[in-house]
């Protein structure tokens, strides 16, 4: 059996700054991740105009930033393949995760 004496803490206050320091750096960590959100907020807000695929962005306090994506095409396929009384089934599939995001799809059958 190995024998940790040397490496084991001398005293409570060993223990407790420890402590503090971890929690210190784990408060860091969290900062910094709400800081690179903030910084992709902005980023997306910046390519609203100039970007042909984000097409709305839903800011609502409390709660994660909702950015709608497709091109029209998009758009006019779906519609002309989903309506009328002989149209496709227009279906949601469950959120996901993809990285940093949640994503919602959606599918329909084309007429191609």
């Amino acid at each position: 059996m190995e024998d940790n004496s040397f490496t084991a803490p001398k005293s409570t206050r060993q223990i407790n700054d420890k402590k503090f320091r971890y929690r210190k750096r784990k408060s860091k960590e969290i900062m910094n991740s709400q800081i690179n959100l903030a910084d992709d907020v902005v980023n997306v807000l910046c390519e609203l105009h100039s970007n042909p695929v984000i097409q709305e962005i839903i800011l609502t306090k409390h709660k994660k930033p909702v950015v709608i994506v497709y091109i029209n095409q998009q758009m006019d396929d779906m519609i002309r393949n989903c309506e009328g009384d002989d149209g496709s089934v227009l279906g949601v599939d469950i959120t996901f995760n993809f990285e940093i995001f949640y994503v919602t799809v959606f599918s329909y059958k084309t007429d191609v």
